[in-house]
């Protein structure tokens, strides 16, 4: 699906492109995720990242794993999935984070956000910081009406899949989601995430299964098809709100609010499901979509596994 010859030549440039970065003072946070300090990512490295600038903390968090640099070279293609159709509190990724995120990928030098999900209306004004970004948001390329079927190699209930159009040739693929409660499959995070990637038939199929017995009859269906989707793309970089968010009737809401006022972020979108579903009190392996994705080799969930850096701005 991707073009990796000019993802490679972007990769490739990626030295010029962070050491003229560095030449620019964009604040404490963000310098903190320039510094060449910072080690290189790695798959097994969690972050997280808690404060009441959730703006800051999503810096930070990217910073930890290297700074926005390690990810989206100059000139990259950004493709970016967020979890925002929802209109009720704890049911959409805080504004604040994603917003960090464009910031992070303008400041790298990408040359487009393609936005693979739209947003609920309102979604960008619930941010105190919509003024100063308010420009900046017009230049998102906005996706999500066109799709085509691309191959699933080594899916076991799908061979193929239909998505967003645009998502092959984006150089740089970031998954923005948030840690909540889902009526069928208990948990939304990372993986269920990328279901914003497909037209509504598709996900259709997805809960009806070959029984069609209602919408989360048949969960082994569902949860087999979610993981054979993630097989389409893995995130370059996964960002999670697990700032406030609902425990119960997910995934739209209204629900009860828990608060736990973090941002992870780490390459594992396994890994980071795996935590983020023990904040709602569930273990991974009862959430059937990780292990089934840790089947396939998308990620670790075992603790053991993992490596997980905690921080308090």
């Amino acid at each position: 699906m991707r073009r990796l010859n000019r993802r490679t030549f972007i990769r490739q440039t990626l030295a010029a492109g962070a050491a003229a970065l560095m030449g620019h003072g964009f604040g404490n946070a963000f310098a903190a995720g320039l510094s060449s300090q910072m080690p290189a990512p790695r798959d097994r490295d969690l972050v997280a990242v808690s404060g009441e600038d959730y703006f800051a903390a999503t810096l930070t968090a990217v910073g930890q794993l290297g700074g926005i640099q390690a990810f989206v070279p100059r000139g990259a293609r950004v493709g970016l999935l967020v979890n925002s159709p929802f209109k009720n509190f704890g049911a959409s990724v805080n504004p604040d984070i994603t917003l960090a995120v464009i910031q992070l990928c303008r400041q790298a030098g990408c040359s487009e956000i393609r936005y693979l999900k739209e947003p609920h209306d309102g979604y960008w004004q619930r941010s105190q910081r919509f003024a100063h970004f308010e420009d900046s948001l017009r230049e998102l390329n906005y996706l999500g009406d066109d799709h085509r079927r691309v191959a699933i190699t080594g899916g076991r209930v799908l061979e193929s899949v239909e998505v967003v159009e645009g998502l092959e040739d984006c150089d740089v693929f970031i998954n923005v989601a948030i840690t909540k409660h889902h009526k069928g499959v208990l948990y939304t995070g990372l993986l269920k995430n990328m279901m914003g990637l497909c037209p509504f038939s598709t996900n259709s199929y997805f809960h009806w299964g070959t029984l069609k017995l209602g919408w989360y009859a048949d969960l082994a269906h569902l949860t087999q098809c979610i993981a054979d989707l993630n097989l389409v793309r893995r995130p370059d970089l996964c960002v999670v709100d697990a700032t406030a968010f609902i425990t119960a009737n997910g995934p739209w809401g209204p629900g009860p609010i828990k608060k736990h006022g973090s941002v992870l972020a780490g390459q594992d979108p396994v890994a980071l499901d795996a935590y983020g579903c023990t904040l709602l009190g569930l273990r991974p392996e009862d959430v059937l979509m990780i292990p089934k994705a840790a089947a396939h080799g998308l990620g670790r969930m075992d603790p053991g596994g993992r490596q997980l850096k905690t921080m308090t701005l």
